[in-house]
């Protein structure tokens, strides 16, 4: 593990019981205005990468989406995990978003809200999302716009800079819908 992600794990660790109280109200906001372009249709399996304390399975399950699915929560700080809720229905994994420990196309929803701007290569985590993510699946992802802009987001995941939205304060987000960019490309 290289030294920026042992700074960041210790950094995200450390904070983890505040974590949720400090950043409820910015991470809800992003995760309405993801809600509400995400076609949760037909997504049985889906996986949450840089999920800290899993509140997004939560907040889709209140609010978005009724039928039972599995979730799985990805996130390098085991502390941050260890603070979801026990209504989660699926399985929390300490791992990392360039190395993803998942069977290729096994989902058919992969959400990623701001944490794919921390990753040492991007694009390796980008190649990783694309690569578990299954031909039918979508992939909603969100960025820090301070550190990875509109144009940044556009050439990292090969789309126009057009598609990518606003995605509450201080977010860039875009959804992809896997089979279009593949027809595409």
């Amino acid at each position: 593990m290289s030294d920026k992600k042992r700074l960041m794990r210790s950094r995200y660790s450390a904070g983890a019981q505040a974590y949720w109280r400090r950043y409820q109200h910015i991470q809800e906001e992003k995760y309405k205005q993801l809600i509400a372009k995400v076609d949760f249709q037909g997504k049985t399996l889906f996986l949450d990468l840089g999920a800290g304390p899993a509140t997004f399975e939560k907040y889709v399950k209140q609010h978005a989406y009724s039928s039972s699915f599995k979730y799985y929560a990805l996130d390098l700080s085991r502390d941050l995990l260890q603070h979801h809720s026990s209504s989660v229905n699926g399985e929390m994994i300490v791992g990392d978003m360039e190395h993803l420990p998942f069977k290729s196309s096994c989902s058919k929803l992969t959400i990623s809200i701001s944490s794919i701007m921390n990753c040492n290569l991007p694009s390796l985590a980008w190649s990783e999302i694309m690569r578990v993510t299954a031909s039918d699946g979508s992939i909603a992802l969100s960025t820090l716009e301070k550190v990875m802009n509109k144009g940044a987001l556009a050439e990292l995941v090969g789309m126009p800079e057009e598609e990518i939205f606003q995605c509450g304060e201080e977010d860039v987000a875009i959804i992809v819908d896997k089979k279009r960019k593949e027809n595409e490309e």
